[in-house]
């Protein structure tokens, strides 16, 4: 798909709410480089730097143009109530999911965090079976699929997977930060 700068800039101004918004140094570029589809992208920023902005736009050009649903892993329930706020004002419709409603995806039990697993065959085994699809329908599509902290990367692979075999498109895998990693 073809990024579309004013667009973006609109949707930031409607997110945001100030109709003087500006983007932040690698914004613009993080969402630009996930509309044109260039693949796998990892952005590292402080909390309140603008990364829902990123997700949120990127998901709405993309919806624009025809492409399937966006899903956001965050395990902090205020921090997504002001994300879906920001994003319904962007005419992105978003919904929580968690223990109250029904999910596209859904964890089937509670496990251990995966940062506490000593290596990655643990990790793998303590995610294998924790996802589910859910009741709700997959539209084919291609799926963002955004896990704002990654202990280990097979939340991202279980899930991608699960989507895809029930009936997702591509499914393009967007990572916000990574825990307990060093610079």
């Amino acid at each position: 798909m073809t990024y579309n700068a004013q667009r973006a800039l609109e949707l930031l101004r409607l997110g945001s709410g100030r109709p003087d918004a500006r983007f932040r140094e690698g914004q613009e570029e993080a969402i630009r480089h996930i509309v044109e589809g260039r693949g796998r992208l990892l952005v590292v920023q402080k909390t309140g730097w603008g990364k829902s902005f990123v997700y949120f736009i990127a998901t709405k050009l993309l919806r624009e143009a025809g492409s399937g649903p966006a899903l956001l892993i965050s395990p902090l329930l205020a921090l997504m109530r002001n994300q879906i706020a920001a994003a319904e004002r962007m005419g992105v419709r978003a919904v929580t999911i968690n223990s109250d409603n029904q999910a596209v995806l859904e964890k089937t039990d509670d496990r251990p965090e995966q940062k506490t697993m000593a290596n990655s065959t643990q990790q793998a085994r303590n995610i294998d079976g924790s996802l589910a699809i859910g009741a709700q329908a997959l539209r084919a599509g291609p799926v963002l699929l955004v896990d704002d902290m990654v202990d280990s990367r097979w939340t991202l692979t279980v899930a991608a997977w699960l989507l895809r075999s029930h009936g997702s498109g591509e499914v393009l895998p967007l990572a916000l930060a990574l825990a307990g990693h060093e610079k």
